[in-house]
């Protein structure tokens, strides 16, 4: 009898196979497994019979590996440019004032996107073209496995998990997927399909024909009821459908945790119990682990870290990381001579349980950063990367001087903050109208008005050439902006902007501004055969330094 044996364990990545063939015994070398979809087997046997215990094995193993596969990362499924039409249903579509919809995403179509197995669902978003012009109230999301891949007939109204409970949803067209945090995770099973309701409560003061997000073509890929009634539409089954569904990211898995399956390097993937972080997955380094993680070339990055106490992250050498939440670390930070870079779309918060050592700290976060908790002793250079204004040390920062050097500040550029108000009059954004900047040709982003007005803040170094350029859209009439030097508008443009690649261009000058707020300690190093100094073991008052002898 033919068999084989496939021995494998989920701490380490130490997996071998014994194959039976034809009553003679074959072991394999150690498999190595770096993901799901690489197997890579060195083997003893036959250039033949390596074919066929890879194809076997590779079998076996796939169907036993997804009881314990435990990926976590963002996936996207849809692509195109599609967008619903303005009075068309979609999860942000208000031509009705409540709307109730189903449609499923398929095993097939997460498999694609890189999840394999049972994993934990905890956000989805949308790709928001344009806002509804009103507020959605009582939003709702349930989630369930089914064996349906579409929604030819309704989903029913039983097996359904609230993920997030009844909120006002104000959709956030930024060009990107609008990301919502669920308040109950879901576990997906990994064998079946992803079934998902929306619905929600009479959007006030009226119905509006605005709201779009990208779709995608999909047969019975969207069911759907819609009305102008009182409450919520809660509870009922949809009973419409079209050939469509929504692009669609989903987040598993919030956080990935250091498990050191392989090695101390950051960057393997078996390392990980949700592979390598991401700007939107959290990283945590928990105690007791033999190989503590190191960072030994560019790219790491994270949303938030977390290295607990008893836990240590290396850079090695001039290696880098990039943290686009918060950096709290309770345990122990090796810097050697590498980099933190500080990004995101908020606050950072550097925490600390107490005192920790770091070499090169850039903050490159419009919306600043600030030592919240414990303190930094910083051996290498401060640097703003741009004019946030609200770099807060709260006078916990220490520029270390010692025998291999002196920490500093990075130079600070004078920068110049010009902000673009941009307005709506209907007040449903700008319906795929925009502007790009650029700072002397270099793109800095594309910006629009979200709703009925935005403003956004743009930095230009001193000197620097700022030029602007105008996209259409639909329902042109309805947009203008101005742009500002503090507070000073020096240019405006609309109703019905004028398009093209240079609508306005400017050198940048400004004052100096001042991108660093609360104390900066500076440490001294002094040689130990230093002479000639005078030390002062007492409070000097009513004096200064000058009134003291020098001592020869």
């Amino acid at each position: 009898m033919n068999k084989i044996i496939l021995t494998f364990c989920k701490k380490t990545p130490k997996y071998f196979v014994i194959l039976i063939f034809d009553s003679v015994v074959y072991t394999s070398k150690l498999l190595r497994i770096k993901n799901i979809e690489s197997l890579v087997i060195e083997s003893f046997l036959s250039k033949t019979l390596k074919k066929v215990v890879f194809l076997q094995v590779l079998l076996t193993f796939l169907s036993v590996f997804t009881i314990y596969s435990s990926f976590g990362q963002a996936i996207q499924i849809g692509t195109g440019t599609t967008v619903n039409a303005i009075t068309e249903a979609s999860p942000v579509n208000t031509y009705y004032r409540r709307q109730v919809a189903q449609f499923v995403y398929t095993r097939a179509e997460l498999n694609a996107a890189g999840i394999t197995g049972a994993n934990t669902l905890t956000q989805l978003g949308f790709f928001i073209e344009n806002n509804p012009l009103f507020n959605i109230p009582g939003y709702t999301i349930k989630i369930k496995n089914t064996n349906r891949n579409n929604v030819a007939t309704n989903l029913g109204t039983t097996g359904w998990t609230v993920v997030k409970n009844a909120f006002t949803y104000s959709p956030d067209p930024l060009r990107d997927f609008d990301m919502i945090v669920f308040d109950t995770p879901f576990n997906w099973n990994g064998t079946q399909n992803i079934g998902i309701e929306i619905c929600w409560s009479q959007v006030q003061p009226s119905w509006d024909a605005s709201g779009q997000c990208r779709v995608f073509n999909s047969n019975r890929g969207y069911r759907f009821t819609q009305d102008d009634n009182g409450g919520s539409i809660c509870g009922t089954t949809p009973t419409n459908r079209v050939n469509y569904k929504p692009q669609i990211q989903f987040v598993f898995k919030s956080t990935t945790t250091w498990n050191d399956s392989v090695s101390t390097d950051w960057f393997n993937p078996n390392n990980w119990d949700a592979k390598v972080p991401t700007a939107e997955m959290n990283a945590l380094i928990p105690a007791g682990t033999p190989n503590a993680p190191s960072i030994n070339a560019a790219g790491a990055i994270a949303k938030n870290i977390t290295i607990d106490a008893g836990a240590t992250l290396t850079l090695v050498g001039t290696s880098n990381i990039d943290v686009y939440g918060d950096f709290s670390n309770n345990g122990t930070f090796v810097a050697n001579s590498g980099n933190v870079t500080l990004k995101g779309e908020n606050i950072n918060n550097i925490n600390g349980s107490t005192n920790q050592d770091m070499f090169d700290l850039t903050i490159d976060n419009v919306n600043g950063a600030i030592i919240n908790s414990g303190s930094i002793d910083l051996r290498g250079a401060l640097k703003v990367g741009i004019a946030t204004g609200n770099f807060n040390t709260n006078n916990a920062l220490t520029l270390i001087s010692d025998a291999n050097g002196t920490a500093r500040i990075d130079e600070l550029t004078t920068k110049c903050k010009y902000t673009l108000n941009m307005s709506d009059v209907y007040g449903d954004s700008w319906n795929g109208g925009f502007i790009t900047a650029y700072i002397d040709n270099v793109v800095v982003g594309d910006f629009f008005a979200k709703r009925a007005n935005s403003l956004s803040d743009i930095y230009v170094p001193a000197g620097s050439v700022l030029r602007l350029q105008y996209t259409a859209g639909l329902y042109e009439n309805e947009n203008s902006y101005t742009l500002s030097l503090n507070g000073s508008v020096i240019f405006s443009n609309g109703p019905t902007p004028t398009v093209g690649t240079t609508v306005f261009s400017t050198t940048a000058t400004c004052s100096f501004f001042n991108p660093i707020s609360g104390n900066i300690t500076m440490q001294r190093y002094i040689d130990a055969g230093a002479t000639n100094w005078r030390f002062v073991t007492s409070a000097v008052t009513g004096g200064t330094l000058a009134d003291l002898s020098r001592v020869c």
